[in-house]
Parts: C-alpha cells; sequence; structure tokens
C-alpha cells in the first residue's frame, strides 16, 4: 500500500515505452509538455487510488476512518504545534540544500518546469493534487496506517523512523536531497501525530508546506 503511488507511476512510464516502442520520454512531453508533470499528474492519481483502497481495506475489516487517524478534532494546540512544526521544516530545508550542495548531492534529479503554474489548468491540477489529494492521502496512508501500525508493534521512537523511511523512500525517484529533507520532515509529522493521536495536525503542516513550495513560490519567486 506505501509503495503503490511509485508503483503507480514507474508503470505510467513503462506503459509509455511500450507504446511508443522505445524511449517514452518524446511521447510523454508531446502530451504532458515534460516528464517531471506527467510523474507528478501519475503519482497523485496512484496515491488517491492507495487511499481509497486502504479505506475500503479498513471497512472490509470492520473498521472506520478512525482507525486510520481521523478521529477527535483539531485542536487549537494541534494546530499551533502545526504552524511551529512548518517554521522548523521550511528552513530546516535550505539548511539541508546548503549543506548536501557542499558534497553534491542534488535536491532533485531533474525539476524541469512542472512547478511553472502557466495556465489555469495546471494551477487547477496543483491546487488538487497538492493542497486536497496529497495531504489526506498520505498523511493518511504513512501517518494513520503505516505509523499507527507500527506503533501497535514497537517504541515510539523506532516507530517514527521506520514510518520516516518509508516516507522518504518514495520520494528518491523526485531526488535524493528531497529524500533526506522529507526523511526529517517526516520525523516531524510523526511526532504530531504521536502526542495528538490522529492525522489532522499532520494534515495541515502538509498542506501548508504544499502551498508554499507548490503555489506561492512558483507565483511569486518563479518567473
Amino acid at each position: 500500500m506505501a509503495w503503490l503511488a511509485l508503483a503507480f507511476t514507474v508503470l505510467g512510464f513503462v506503459a509509455f515505452g511500450f507504446a511508443a516502442r522505445g524511449n517514452p520520454t518524446p511521447m510523454i512531453e508531446r502530451l504532458f509538455g515534460d516528464t517531471g508533470r506527467f510523474a507528478f499528474l501519475v503519482y497523485t492519481v496512484g496515491q488517491g487510488v492507495a487511499a481509497l483502497l486502504l479505506i475500503l481495506l479498513v471497512k472490509r475489516r470492520g473498521l472506520s476512518i478512525r482507525d486510520i487517524g481521523f478521529r477527535g478534532r483539531l485542536t487549537m494546540q494541534a494546530a499551533l504545534h502545526a504552524v511551529g512544526g512548518w517554521f522548523v521544516a521550511f528552513w530546516l530545508y535550505y539548511a539541508i540544500e546548503k549543506l548536501l550542495g557542499l558534497v553534491g548531492i542534488p535536491m532533485f534529479w531533474n525539476q524541469g518546469d512542472f512547478l511553472r503554474l502557466d495556465s489555469p489548468t495546471r494551477l487547477l491540477i496543483v491546487v488538487v493534487a497538492t493542497l486536497v489529494v496529497a495531504p489526506l492521502a498520505e498523511e493518511m496512508i504513512y501517518r494513520g496506517y503505516v505509523l499507527q501500525a507500527l506503533l501497535e508493534r514497537t517504541r515510539a521512537p523506532v516507530a517514527a523512523v521506520l514510518s520516516a523511511l518509508v516516507f522518504a523512500s518514495i520520494h528518491v525517484g523526485i531526488g535524493l536531497g528531497l529524500a533526506v529533507y522529507i526523511f526529517f520532515g517526516a520525523l516531524i509529522l510523526a511526532y504530531l501525530y504521536i502526542k495528538f493521536r490522529n492525522v489532522y495536525a499532520c494534515v495541515l503542516l502538509h498542506l501548508m508546506n504544499n502551498a508554499v513550495a507548490y503555489l506561492v513560490i512558483p507565483l511569486l519567486v518563479l518567473d
């Protein structure tokens, strides 16, 4: 379940490879603009499918979404922790980028121009993918399901590290530096889940992080 979105992305490239009878890049660039945008779209669809399958699996076991993190409510204390966690994660990104840059490790393998919001369609896709699907689906899967399952089997610090490794691993294809950052960011998310025993603060932090990374920076910083 945790790697379903990554498998979706790989299968997407393989399918286009078969269709093109060789290198899928020209066909993907002709249809989607660049491979980064295509991977982003397929990964988002994969996360949505994985979340729906998880909900169905939970219901088949006689449980509910409360058992995968959607219990209680978002309290003011949890919201303030999420905001604080976002500030830590924000500056952590730049620290990791600088440190890894010293040894030649890039944050992204090939960023391309998929972050550029140069059309209403692309803006809509980014909003739905990063502010709706990703925060809800990823927190449900990686905190509400993976982390919760680990917490039932081992100590909290070990569960937090293992769940962060799983979450980071699905982002290695985007960039090694990004995966390192996401590992530490996932530790913050794990802390929020363990402290408040639901995913609401995690979703809020995730949403703020994505809003800045995929909307604010592309709209205000990128040409």
